[in-house]
């Protein structure tokens, strides 16, 4: 994904909003983790 930048008039370059993919990726894992941790049980 290409950086997006301010225009140089403003103060702050833009911030990424939320990243839904990171998002699944991080859940994923603790879920996958939660698993293991119960025996399969949830």
């Amino acid at each position: 994904m290409p950086e997006t930048t301010a225009p140089e008039d403003t103060l702050m370059p833009y911030a990424e909003g939320f990243n839904n993919e990171q998002y699944l990726g991080e859940q994923t894992e603790e879920i996958l983790e939660r698993v293991k941790r119960f025996d399969n049980k949830l």
